[in-house]
């Protein structure tokens, strides 16, 4: 895959960073020395922007669930503490506030995983 962030300025890279930080438009302009307008052409009129924008916030929140993921297994300890020493009610209300009925994880059939892949490639879906 082609890296998107070497079609974009210092600015735009700092911009992005200021973004992710949480700064609202006025202030990353401010920071990078642009128009909050610019600012908010890069985000919505730049495909190269949007696209590294969008990237890091992929890597963001794929990391976010990872962590929650290794905290799940923590959680599951105590649930499972608390079923041991026989509260139910509580183990199963942790469960229903969790979700761990509904978290989707994601193919499991490599073939599959590569078709879906090859297929993305050619439609450039996601890119």
């Amino acid at each position: 895959m082609p890296d998107k962030s070497r079609h974009l300025s210092e600015q735009q890279l700092k911009a992005i960073d200021l973004i992710l930080a949480g700064y609202t438009d006025k202030q990353v302009a401010e920071q990078v020395g642009v128009t909050r307008q610019t600012v908010n052409e890069w985000k919505n009129k730049n495909p190269y922007f949007m696209a590294e924008l969008n990237s890091r916030r992929k890597a963001i929140r794929d990391a976010a669930f990872d962590k929650l993921l290794n905290l799940s297994y923590k959680a599951i300890d105590v649930i499972e503490k608390e079923i041991e020493s026989g509260n139910w009610k509580l183990a199963m209300e942790i469960i229903k506030i969790v979700g761990l009925n509904s978290i989707t994880i994601g193919e499991v059939d490599p073939e599959a995983i590569e078709n879906d892949m090859k297929l993305k490639e050619l439609f450039k879906v996601g890119a």
